[in-house]
């Protein structure tokens, strides 16, 4: 498809992605909020401003919850390449200097691989500090 013929109201030309985001108009509700508060107040019965209240705090999240999900179906968000929070969010540790892994997100460039390959030999430099008990376990070895 072309941006002559996307005539969505998107600037966006890869669909199965989301939206650009400096476009705002896609993320924008015309509907005032006061609106949608008299609404919400009318279907679920709710006469005074502390039951209102008392909603909100109940239902609060389900409510967000239910207003991500609206906007995001009214943009035409499908979530194509979901990736799962377990696998981004959990940090690795490496385990030494040696340690080559690579993991979620991990980016090489040839800065980085000079610095790291430096690192690498200068720490292959240095001997390990041993205690007099240690030393005279490898002598006996």
């Amino acid at each position: 498809m072309s941006w002559a013929t996307a005539y969505s109201g998107s600037n966006n030309i890869h669909f199965e992605q989301p939206a650009i985001m400096s476009d705002s108009r896609l993320f924008t509700y015309y509907n005032s909020s006061c609106d949608s508060n008299e609404s919400l107040k009318k279907n679920k019965g709710i006469e005074s401003n502390y039951d209102y209240r008392q909603y909100l705090i109940k239902h609060g999240n389900s409510i967000i919850e239910q207003n991500k999900n609206k906007h995001i179906n009214s943009i035409g968000y499908v979530p194509a390449y979901n990736i799962s929070n377990a696998n981004r969010n959990n940090k690795y540790l490496y385990k030494n200097i040696g340690d080559n892994t690579q993991t979620y997100g991990y980016a090489t460039s040839d800065l980085k691989n000079m610095y790291l390959s430096r690192q690498q030999l200068q720490s292959k430099k240095t001997d390990k500090i041993l205690t007099q008990e240690e030393l005279l376990k490898l002598r006996s070895i």
